[in-house]
């Protein structure tokens, strides 16, 4: 139960700047609960009411009830409302936009909403947390009945009332962890500004919100309206910027991280066809320990000194015999710089809110939500075909299995040259690799001069960061009536709300797996190629090409493999890739009549009763991209599984 105090906020402006120092804050926090009766002199000009539908002026709960006001919100250091109650005992961290879960998350769904913000009480999930705003239902983001608490412009906010004991009696079964009602500043005058600003003490994981928040009352003060409009930015923060893991990886005696988490390298994997163990040891050099059974447990950390595979590569086997991953080998000279591991999102929200007095309309958009670099790996790598008469420079005749040949192939390569070889950009080049991959695929134990190696990449110049961009439209109107009944001190409310929320996302910087494997497959790895769909001819009558567009890819992506990550041609790039549109879209439909009033008296005082109706639909629709839908056989989007349609809705009485 809140007191709303009028004028709030009358004829004021402020303006307010926060820098953060440091990793980390601390801040006193006392919550308010709930429990004190108000003053006799005070006068309650209205009373709301979170977890009863009993009206009581003692200001007393049957659950546990925390309020935290705006001065605790405006106080944390963190900008954005989910960071501040994550803090709260009761909170279990659920989705947020620069969580380790959302950074890595792309896989938009019915479900699933990527660049969001969601809360969840005693950990039982955000479904299972109800959230209202003023007491009502706010409005959901996916069918999955999760509310987007970045749709409530923090300026707006004059409190948050949260029951932690759950609620599931009064507001049904998404109350079960408990409920978070955030009580809105509807009779504020005035207007008022703040601007906030943060920054770590290395120079990264930059914050700023800035709102403006403007109130007035008409008809002779029995109406009010007003407008707020919030922008919020958060930035990277890197896990290179910081000793405990640069330390951690020049430190010898840590194991290998695993490849999938590190972008800016590529994996060169030959699955149980392990190359020679002296070989390998030969070419990785310094700090190297390799037992004599081959691939089976090669040293973490070592330090490369062969130039091709140590130019920011990274090679990964598997043993040799069983299918448990080895660790890996670190670029040149541990060079940090050019390692980003998970990496951090960045997010850029754009809200803005409309509210009036007893109808209630809101509208917000809009987030950015960078993320890490599509990997083709784990399913959606490439299988490279191998074929040592024209695709090795080295004599495929050689028989590698000692040191000292592989060290004097290195210190001159054109002595143990293969006059059968055709290199990257010459006429008839199928799939030539360099001197040092040659050297491994040639050492392998089985059909070592035509087995195919599986090619794995983990981008973060070649292509870049994926960006997920969020369009979210949502709006809500409320209307109602409150009276007294002719029976002792009752009261009725009827209520009606309808609200609608829409998402539009395009998801940047995916790949398409089929052109992506289809260039890699290509003579030369696409280089100078013009691929077509529709080209084979299905029988009489057919026409090869018809309908399709001849796709132009300059460079190839043999540079993109073997030199460190190299940027292919932008029309290379446009061959691949594959931007990913999805559109959700929720309705709810409430109504409401509540009845309650007194009884009669007891010894321990009132007996007090409530009763009413509430009918509530919630509608959802879920449309995936094509390339991400189970529809699609022919093609698939590397990262992302596919989602199937939904349409949707549930009655609940």
């Amino acid at each position: 139960m809140s007191k709303h105090q009028p004028g709030y906020g009358a004829n004021l402006v402020r303006a307010s700047v926060a820098a953060v120092l440091g990793t980390a804050a601390f801040m006193a926090y006392a919550p308010q609960v709930m429990g004190a009766a108000p003053a006799a002199d005070t006068e309650l000009e209205e009373v709301q009411v979170t977890g009863s539908r009993i009206t009581r002026r003692d200001a007393e709960a049957n659950s546990p009830l925390v309020t935290v006001d705006a001065a605790n919100l405006e106080s944390k250091s963190g900008l954005n409302i989910e960071s501040y109650l994550n803090q709260l005992p009761a909170f279990n961290p659920a989705a947020t936009p620069t969580s380790e879960g959302t950074n890595s998350d792309v896989q938009i769904s019915s479900i699933n909403s990527v660049g969001i913000a969601s809360i969840s009480l005693r950990g039982f999930g955000a479904n299972r947390s109800l959230v209202l705003v003023d007491g009502r239902r706010a409005i959901p983001t996916n069918a999955l009945m999760v509310v987007d608490v970045n749709s409530i412009p923090s300026s707006m906010i004059k409190s948050a009332e949260i029951i932690s004991g759950g609620a599931s009696a009064t507001y049904g079964a998404d109350a079960l962890g408990g409920v978070s009602n955030f009580l809105l500043r509807r009779d504020f005058q005035g207007l008022e500004t703040d601007l906030q600003w943060g920054i770590t003490d290395r120079s990264d994981n930059e914050e700023l919100r800035a709102s403006v928040i403007a109130g007035t009352k008409f008809a002779d003060n029995r109406g009010n309206v007003v407008f707020a409009a919030e922008y919020y930015n958060r930035k990277a923060a890197f896990d290179k910027n910081r000793e405990f893991y640069t330390d951690a990886y020049g430190d010898p005696a840590i194991g290998g991280n695993f490849l999938g988490f590190i972008f800016g390298v590529n994996g060169w994997n030959t699955l149980q066809n392990g190359p020679n163990g002296g070989v390998l040891a030969a070419l990785i050099g310094n700090g190297a320990t390799v037992p004599a059974s081959g691939a089976a447990a090669y040293a973490p950390n070592a330090v490369c000194s062969a130039s091709s595979l140590c130019n920011n590569q990274s090679i990964r086997f598997l043993n040799s015999t069983s299918a448990s991953r080895t660790n890996i080998f670190l670029p040149a000279g541990n060079n940090y710089q050019t390692w980003v591991r998970g990496g951090g999102a960045a997010l850029d929200n754009f809200r803005y809110s409309l509210v009036n007095a007893y109808s209630n309309a809101n509208c917000t958009s809009g987030s950015i939500t960078v993320v890490a670099g599509t990997t083709a790996s784990f399913g959606w790598d490439a299988t490279v075909p191998y074929n040592a008469t024209t695709d090795s420079p080295i004599n495929p005749a050689l028989v590698l299995s000692t040191p000292g040949l592989v060290q004097a192939i290195l210190a001159n390569p054109a002595a143990y040259a293969n006059p059968g070889f055709i290199a990257h950009g010459t006429t008839g080049a199928q799939h030539p690799v360099p001197v040092e991959m040659a050297i491994l695929l040639n050492s392998r134990t089985t059909n070592p001069l035509t087995a195919g190696w599986v090619m794995e990449t983990f981008p973060l110049n070649s292509f870049g960061r994926r960006a997920t961009e969020d369009t979210n439209q949502a709006w809500q109107i409320e209307t109602g009536l409150t009276f007294d009944l002719p029976i002792k001190d009752w009261t009725a409310e009827t209520y009606y709300s309808r609200g609608e929320s829409s998402t539009y996302n395009v998801a940047f910087g995916n790949n398409s797996l089929a052109r992506w494997r289809g260039e890699i497959l290509a003579p030369d790895y696409g280089y100078n190629s013009n691929l077509q769909s529709n080209l084979t001819n299905n029988g009489p009558g057919a026409n090869p090409g018809f309908g399709s567009v001849p796709v132009r890819c300059t460079t190839g992506f043999y540079s993109t493999i073997f030199s460190s990550d190299a940027t292919p041609s932008a029309d290379c790039q446009y061959a691949v890739t594959a931007p990913l549109q999805t559109r959700t879209q929720n309705q709810q439909d409430i109504f409401e009549l509540n009845l309650q009033g007194g009884l009669f008296d007891l010894p321990a005082g009132e007996l007090r009763a409530a009763t009413g109706y509430q009918q509530r639909r919630n509608s959802s629709q879920f449309n995936p991209d094509i390339l991400q839908s189970t529809a699609s056989f022919t093609d698939q989007v590397i990262g992302v599984y596919p989602t199937g349609y939904l349409r949707a809705q549930t009655i609940a009485k």
